[in-house]
């Protein structure tokens, strides 16, 4: 019996139409592929984070930033006479927004998880010159909601270019990735802990050119609506990033007003993104007024079902409250200061006890 020879086995037959498919396949790439050229692409991304890198060491990034901000202070919000800085500032900007406005403020839930931030540290502060150990969790909080901005910077510019607003920008949208990449990898460097002199170095060093990286940003973002604004946030929120890793690496705590201040800012960030306009200026007296002194405002058409009023500073000739708010309850809740004046503060948290619209006539 005569088998068939080992060549004219179907199975090898295909093997050697494969390799020859595949040699063909082969050959035809080295006609139209240019190897070379394809592996500067591939390392064009890493030169270019390597070049930005080597910024800070040519770059006077406090002259940079001075040349893409604008100077004087920021404007006041619609309304408003003159909103500056320094204490007393914010009375102004109290007034820029109705009362009604500014107790839905304080409502918003991104403004009271900063107010509740702020109070919370302040409490911590005062028994204390410095708080150790709070630096690193501040700033990555910091830092992620920094991460969130730029996130929001490159989604803007997403839904820009699909609404074909303007054209795209290669530029922008290179360094967006950059300072997004920047602030993923400080995030995560202050998640992963650690005290070694190095990585708070390579931190703030991260920080530092975040900041410059955001400033070099700006100069290509007035095309994209809301941009601006956003990039703006950032830039404020990467410099309280590096001021206070700074200061840690130096102190080895951050003092207690430097963490109040950077809580304000936050305060007034969130009140800024939330009017979507630049945030108004605030100190550690006047963020406290904005947000909780209701003492010649008119409240009657606001919703009160269900908030706390606690820390609301009122008054019983000047505030004007819903008429089923029982005031008698809400005294007993308060306390007068300074006594005797007619100004109260609610000192326990809790809703507004409604009375009985049977009750009222």
């Amino acid at each position: 019996m005569t088998g068939r020879p080992q060549s004219d086995v179907p199975e090898e037959r295909a093997v050697r139409r494969l390799h020859a498919h595949q040699h063909r396949l082969v050959e035809g790439l080295d006609d139209i592929l240019d190897v070379t050229a394809g592996l500067q692409e591939v390392l064009l991304q890493s030169r270019y984070d390597a070049a930005v890198d080597d910024l800070g060491a040519v770059l006077d990034v406090e002259a940079g930033l001075r040349s893409v901000l604008p100077d004087g202070p920021p404007p006041p919000l619609p309304g408003a006479s003159a909103a500056g800085r320094g204490p007393g500032a914010a009375e102004d900007a109290r007034w820029s927004v109705t009362a009604s406005d500014r107790w839905a403020l304080r409502m918003n839930p991104h403004v009271a998880t900063a107010y509740h931030a702020l109070r919370s540290d302040a409490d911590l502060a005062r028994g204390l010159g410095s708080l150790p150990g709070l630096a690193r969790g501040i700033t990555l909080e910091i830092t992620r909601a920094l991460g969130q901005d730029l996130e929001l910077a490159r989604n803007s510019t997403l839904v820009s270019y699909s609404l074909r607003l303007h054209a795209p920008d290669l530029e922008l949208e290179r360094v967006l990735e950059r300072a997004r990449s920047l602030a993923n990898t400080l995030a995560l460097g202050l998640e992963r802990g650690g005290n070694a002199t190095y990585a708070q170095a390579r931190d703030l060093d991260r920080a530092r050119a975040l900041v410059t990286v955001l400033g070099r940003a700006g100069r290509h973002a007035g095309f994209v609506p809301g941009l601006p604004l956003i990039l703006r946030r950032a830039l404020d929120r990467a410099g309280d990033v590096a001021r206070m890793l700074e200061l840690a690496d130096s102190a080895g705590g951050l003092p207690a007003p430097t963490v109040i201040g950077v809580r304000v800012a936050e305060v007034a960030r969130a009140i800024g993104m939330v009017l979507g306009r630049r945030p108004p200026s605030f100190d550690s007296t006047s963020v406290h007024t904005f947000v909780n002194d209701f003492t010649t405002s008119d409240l009657r058409a606001v919703q009160l079902t269900g908030v706390d009023l606690d820390g609301v500073r009122w008054s019983e000739t000047g505030t004007r409250w819903p008429a089923a708010v029982d005031v008698e309850e809400l005294k007993a809740r308060s306390e007068e200061t300074p006594a005797h004046s007619g100004i109260w503060v609610v000192r326990s948290s809790g809703t507004a006890a409604m009375r009985d619209f049977a009750d009222l006539g």
